[in-house]
C-alpha cells in the first residue's frame, strides 16, 4: 500500500520520478531524501512499475500521471495484449468486473460495452484505479469500493457480461492454483451468476488442470488459452448460462500473442483430438517443430500433426517433423542437422565453443544433467534438443532455429 498516492501527482515528484526512471528500486532507496516529503518507497514502486509497463502496458506507460498501486498489482495484472484479446470475446451494454484490481482487464473489456462497473474492496486500490481510468479517458467505467458478493446480491440489473479473475494467493500470500482455493470461491457465486447475467468470463491460472476446471464449472461455451511470447499466461472460460453443450468437448482456442505482431490462433476440440490419426517418422526429417506452450497446454497433440501435415516423432514427445518447411506452424521451427552422440568429445566436435540452447521433450535426463555430462553452456546459435524417437531410443538432436 502506498503511503500517500495523491502526493505522487505533485509536479516536483513527477519530475523526480522521470529523472530517475532508469534506476533500480534498490538504488532509489539509497537516495537520502525524496522531494516534498514523499516516501521513497512510494517513488520506487512507481519507477519499477513504469519500467515494466513500458513493455507490458504500453498505453498506460504513455499516459501521463498513471499511478501504480503496488508491485504485486503490476505483477498480477494482464498484459495489454492479453487484455485486448479478452475484449474481442464479448460485447454488450453492461459489464460487471467482480475482481477489479488494477483495472487493466476492465479497461480493455469495457471498450466493447456501453457501461462498466469495476468492483474492488481495497479503498486505496479502488481510488487509484478510478483516477487512472480518468487519465485514460474511460469515463463510462464506474468504480465501486465494495465486496463483490454483497454488490451482486443487491444488484437489480442483468449484466451482459460478468468478468471474474479470482485472487490466486492465500492469506499468507502464497500462490494457489486449484479453483476451490481462489478468492472469491467461484462455486459460491454460481447461483448469483445464473441470476445476474447470461454470460460470464472466468480467468484462471495456466497451472490449473483444464479437465479439473471443466468438471467443476457449469457448461462452458468456449475455452481460450492465452500465450504471450511462448509463455502460457491465462486460461479463459466463457460460460453462457443458457448453453447446454456437455463440458467434455467445448471448443478450445489456443492463441499465441507475439511481440512481433505475428499472432496465431488454432481452435479444436478434445473429440477431434481423440478421433485424429497421425503418422510417425522413425527419424527426424529436415525440419523439426515444437508447438507453442498454449497448444501443448490445450492437449492438441495428434491434431497438430494432422492440421499442419506433419509427422510425430513419438506419441509422448510432442515434437513434429517434415521434409518441406511448413512456415506457418504455430510454434518454434528448427532445421535439424542430425543426431548427436551423447558424450563430451562428440559434442565438442560438433559444437566447438560448447555453447547451445538445450531443451528436452520426453527425454530421461534433465537439461542440467545434459549440460553436466556434455560441458555445454547456455547461449550461441546451436540448439540441442533431447527427445525420444518412435523406437523408444533417447537421442540428442542438433538444430538451428528457422526465422
Amino acid at each position: 500500500m502506498l503511503q500517500d498516492w495523491q502526493n505522487l501527482l505533485n509536479p516536483d515528484i513527477e519530475f523526480f520520478i522521470e529523472k530517475n526512471k532508469t534506476l533500480s528500486a534498490a538504488a532509489l532507496m539509497l537516495k537520502s531524501k525524496a522531494p516534498q516529503g514523499t516516501a521513497m518507497a512510494d517513488i520506487a514502486v512507481q519507477v519499477a512499475a513504469r519500467q515494466k509497463a513500458a513493455y507490458k502496458l504500453p498505453q498506460w506507460a504513455a499516459t501521463p500521471q498513471i499511478i501504480y498501486a503496488s508491485s504485486l498489482s503490476m505483477e498480477q495484472c494482464s498484459s495489454q495484449a492479453a487484455a485486448q484479446y479478452k475484449a474481442s470475446l464479448s460485447q454488450g451494454a453492461t459489464l460487471l468486473d467482480l475482481t477489479g484490481g488494477m483495472g487493466v482487464d476492465c479497461f480493455y473489456l469495457a471498450q466493447s460495452f456501453q457501461k462498466a462497473i469495476h468492483l474492488e474492496q481495497q479503498p486505496q486500490l479502488s481510488a487509484i484505479t478510478a483516477h487512472n481510468f480518468r487519465q485514460l479517458g474511460a469515463t463510462h467505467i464506474e468504480c465501486v469500493c465494495t465486496d463483490s458478493l454483497d454488490f451482486l446480491e443487491k444488484y437489480e440489473g442483468c449484466a451482459d457480461l460478468i468478468y471474474l479473475d479470482p485472487a490466486r494467493r492465500n492469506d499468507h500470500q502464497q500462490k494457489v492454483f486449484r479453483l476451490a482455493d481462489c478468492q472469491p470461491n467461484v462455486a459460491d457465486l454460481l447461483p448469483l451468476l445464473a441470476q445476474k447475467t447470461r454470460r460470464w468470463l472466468l480467468k484462471l491460472s495456466p497451472m490449473l488442470d483444464l479437465k479439473e476446471a471443466l468438471a467443476q464449472l457449469p457448461p462452458v461455451q468456449a475455452v481460450h488459452i492465452v500465450t504471450v511470447d511462448n509463455e502460457c499466461k491465462e486460461l479463459l472460460f466463457l460460460i453462457d448460462n443458457q448453453e447446454n453443450t456437455p463440458n467434455a468437448a467445448p471448443p478450445i482456442t489456443a492463441v499465441h500473442l507475439r511481440s512481433n505482431g505475428q499472432n496465431t490462433a488454432q481452435t479444436f476440440t478434445w473429440t477431434q483430438e481423440a478421433q485424429t490419426q497421425c503418422t510417425f517418422a522413425p527419424q527426424p526429417l529436415a525440419y523439426l517443430y515444437e508447438p507453442h506452450a498454449g497448444l501443448l497446454k490445450a492437449g492438441a497433440f495428434r491434431w497438430v500433426a494432422a492440421h499442419f501435415g506433419l509427422h510425430k516423432l513419438h506419441p509422448d514427445s510432442h515434437l513434429y517433423t517434415s521434409d518441406s518447411l511448413v512456415a506457418d506452424f504455430a510454434g518454434r521451427i528448427f532445421r535439424c542437422n542430425g543426431l548427436l552422440p551423447y558424450d563430451k568429445k562428440s559434442i565438442k566436435a560438433a559444437i566447438p565453443n560448447l555453447k547451445a540452447n538445450v531443451s528436452i521433450r520426453n527425454f530421461p535426463d534433465s537439461v542440467a544433467q545434459i549440460r553436466k555430462k556434455t560441458g555445454l553452456t547456455d547461449g550461441g546459435a546451436a540448439y540441442v534438443i533431447g527427445t525420444t524417437l518412435q523406437s523408444g531410443k533417447p537421442v540428442l538432436l542438433l538444430c538451428e532455429k528457422v526465422g
